[in-house]
C-alpha cells in the first residue's frame, strides 16, 4: 500500500491496516456500534466493493446511498435491495453526481462489452486506460478479450487487485485470470495513467496495430495535461469507450420513492447544485446543507425550515 499511495503518513496507514472494515461479506447484517446499530448494502457501482449503509439511532432511520447506479453488472438488484435490506427511511443521504452532468450518455455495462469487442476484432492490440479499481469496466474488456482470443495482461499492482477479489469474491461476474503466454492474436493490456512513457513507447512501436481506450470520466480530458497530450498523440486510434460509476437522475428518483415516505428528507450529497434536485420533482422536501454546518437530525421542525 505503501508503494501506491502518494502523500499518506505512516500513522494513516497504520489506522488503514487496523481499521474494521465492511466487505461484501457483511452486507445485510446489522452490526451493533456503540448508540448505532449500522447495516452495510451492496450497491452497484464501477468499484467492485462499493456498500451503502443503514443506520438506525434513537428511533431515526438513515440511508446513506454511497456512490451507486443501475447500468452495472449487477444494477438489476438495486430496487429488490432497497426493498428488502433497507426499506422506508427518516433520511436520505443520496448521492446525486449526474445530475451535474446532464448532456452525459450513459451505457450499461454490457453494452461497453460489445463495443469492446469490436475494437477487439478490428485491432491487434487493445491498450485501455483505466482506473485500476473500476472493475466492472475490467470485466467488459477481460470478456472482450476471451471472445476475440487474445491475451488480457495486467501489472502486479493490477494483478494484487484482482488476488484481493478472489479472497473476497461473491459472484462468478468477478472471474478474471490475466494471461502469461503470447498469443498470435493480439492482447488487451490494461494500463494507467500514470504509465504515460510506456503507453507513449508502445505508440511509436505498434502504434499502427493499435487502439489506445480511453476509459475514464471525458472531464479528465480537459483538466489532464499529461490526458490531453495522449489524445494528441494516438489521433484517431485514441477512442473514449466509457459508462459512469454513478446512477442516472431517474435511478435516483427511483431509490427514492422506493425508501421513502412522505416524511423522508432527502439530503444530497457529491453535489452543489439543488437546482438539479429539484427538476427531479421527488415529493420528499429536500435538505439543502451548507458546508461546515451541523443539523440535528432528531429535530424534524427545525430541518423543515432549511429544506
Amino acid at each position: 500500500m505503501r508503494n501506491h499511495l502518494g502523500g499518506v503518513t505512516d500513522w494513516e496507514i497504520e489506522q488503514l491496516n487496523n481499521a474494521n472494515l465492511f466487505t461484501y461479506a457483511d452486507w445485510g447484517k446489522p452490526h451493533q456500534l456503540g448508540n448505532f446499530i449500522v447495516t452495510p448494502v451492496r450497491q452497484d457501482h464501477s468499484a467492485y466493493d462499493a456498500l451503502g449503509f443503514v443506520i438506525q439511532v434513537d428511533n431515526i432511520k438513515i440511508f446513506f446511498t454511497g456512490d451507486f447506479r443501475g447500468h452495472g453488472y449487477t444494477g438489476s438488484k438495486l430496487v429488490p435491495m432497497c426493498q428488502k435490506y433497507v426499506g422506508k427511511v427518516d433520511y436520505i443521504l443520496c448521492e446525486g453526481t449526474m445530475l451535474s452532468r446532464p448532456g452525459e450518455v450513459l451505457i450499461s455495462e454490457p453494452t461497453l462489452y460489445f463495443k469492446a469487442m469490436t475494437l477487439c476484432q478490428k485491432h491487434k492490440y487493445v491498450l485501455v486506460l483505466a482506473s485500476s479499481t473500476n472493475i466492472d469496466t475490467q470485466v467488459s474488456f477481460y470478456r472482450a478479450a476471451r471472445a476475440s482470443r487474445k491475451a488480457f495482461k495486467v501489472d502486479d499492482f493490477q494483478q494484487q487487485i484482482y488476488n484481493e477479489l478472489v479472497a473476497d469474491r461473491h459472484s462468478d461476474i468477478y472471474d478474471i485470470e490475466p494471461t502469461t503466454e503470447f498469443c498470435p492474436n493480439g492482447m488487451v493490456l490494461m494500463v494507467r495513467a500514470s504509465q504515460q512513457s510506456f503507453i507513449e513507447a508502445f505508440f511509436k512501436k505498434y502504434g499502427q496495430d493499435t487502439v489506445l481506450v480511453y476509459s475514464m470520466w471525458h472531464g479528465y480530458l480537459e483538466r489532464d495535461a499529461k490526458l490531453h497530450h495522449l489524445q494528441k498523440l494516438w489521433g484517431d486510434r485514441f477512442v473514449e469507450l466509457h459508462t459512469s460509476g454513478h446512477g442516472h437522475p431517474m435511478v435516483i428518483k427511483q431509490v427514492v420513492e422506493v425508501c421513502s415516505t412522505p416524511q423522508t428528507v432527502v439530503i444530497p450529497m457529491h453535489t452543489e447544485n439543488f437546482a438539479s434536485w429539484e427538476r427531479l420533482q421527488i415529493k420528499q422536501p429536500i435538505l439543502k446543507t451548507v458546508a461546515g454546518t451541523a443539523y440535528d437530525l432528531s429535530d424534524h421542525a427545525k430541518l423543515d425550515k432549511c429544506c
